[in-house]
């Protein structure tokens, strides 16, 4: 939990949503932001949490 409080503005909010099940619709509407600006949040905020945690992603060769 210290880890997701130590992302940056929104994110936190709109990760916790996630992690509770709210889909994007849902969290966009709750927040009073666009579904694309919650799709780009999660996005940064998982970025963001790998890099922290030391996960590789596995999109990107090594």
């Amino acid at each position: 939990m210290h880890t997701l409080l130590q992302l940056p503005f929104k994110q936190p909010s709109v990760m916790a949503r996630h992690l509770d099940g709210f889909s994007t619709a849902e969290i966009a509407e709750s927040m009073g932001l666009e579904q694309a600006a919650v799709l780009q949040n999660l996005s940064r905020a998982r970025r963001t949490l790998k890099q922290q945690l030391g996960i590789a992603d596995r999109r990107r060769p090594q």
